[in-house]
């Protein structure tokens, strides 16, 4: 979520938003899949199980390389592949995973059949950025945590900047998002001016949106929030060393290039030692359960 999101969608296509979210996670959860309702880092393993992710750090860490979705042909069948960028803190991956997982979904598509409204890029991306807020921090418990919060920091007195950066961390801590996606989520749903939230967004003069965003890092880390504001700079790719190794055994592409992603990825080239490939057996049987440890019993 990078361009403020000044001009609001219209309620209908955030209902149908809402309703295609609300279908989705239940059609998961019929087939086995359970979900919390505050989803957080769940939604790395939701958008792996729909597409292949490709994490890796990326020298460029500006704040419009959080990652993207490309569609390619393969053996006769789309296949969904999603770049996520992690020099970026997590809960910026976070939100991209959720951005992208919209992309893979196609909810595009779902609001263009069920609505009959047409979408040009920007729309799009406006789509994406509201579909991932109202899967990572669903309306009703997002208001119940954001008056909550206010209630208990205010008291009754004066809001202040100081105090209203402070909720926003709090806030970015329980959903595990970035501190631009809770800016929107509190302009979309009513709680904040586009004054007061472009303030917040883009800084003033004589309070820049560095400093503001320096006082919510100070503020998370006084407050023990240890997941904000940290990158992983993870590199893999669900399965690369398996079909790296298969490759390889093979002679299925040039070494050189085999190597240079074993070398990207940090991964290994050698096999698994002898000793490790020695087959081994867990029985259940009485007469060798003290040979093989406790029983579950």
């Amino acid at each position: 979520m990078n361009t403020f999101p000044s001009e609001k969608l219209p309620d209908k296509t955030v209902e149908s938003i809402r309703q295609f979210i609300y279908t989705k996670m239940e059609e998961l959860k019929n087939g086995g899949a359970f979900y919390n309702q505050v989803i957080r880092e769940d939604i790395l393993p939701l958008l792996d199980s729909q597409c292949t992710i490709i994490y890796y750090p990326s020298d460029d860490v500006e704040e419009d390389n959080n990652g993207f979705h490309k569609t390619y042909r393969y053996r006769g069948e789309n296949r969904h592949f999603v770049y996520i960028n992690t020099s970026q803190d997590i809960e910026k991956q976070i939100f991209t995973a959720a951005h992208e997982l919209g992309h893979v979904w196609k909810v595009d598509e779902h609001l263009k059949k069920e609505l009959g409204i047409s979408i040009d890029d920007d729309m799009d991306e406006h789509i994406m950025n509201r579909f991932a807020a109202e899967l990572l921090m669903p309306k009703e418990l997002f208001c119940s945590f954001f008056e909550k919060t206010f209630d208990d920091k205010v008291k009754g007195g004066s809001l202040t900047v100081e105090l209203l950066i402070q909720i926003i961390t709090i806030i970015m801590n329980e959903f595990y998002v970035p501190y631009k996606s809770v800016i929107g989520r509190l302009y979309e749903l009513g709680y904040m001016s586009e004054y007061n939230a472009r303030v917040l967004w883009d800084g003033m003069p004589q309070l820049t949106r560095e400093d503001i965003i320096n006082y919510s890092r100070k503020y998370s880390k006084e407050q023990g929030f240890t997941r904000l504001y940290s990158p992983d700079n993870k590199m893999h790719i669900a399965g690369l060393k398996e079909a790296l190794d298969t490759a390889r055994a093979k002679s299925a592409a040039p070494e050189q290039w085999l190597l240079e992603f074993y070398s990207r990825f940090g991964l290994e080239t050698s096999d698994a030692g002898e000793s490790l490939k020695t087959e081994i057996t867990i029985t259940n049987d009485e007469e060798t359960k003290d040979n093989v440890g406790k029983s579950c019993d």
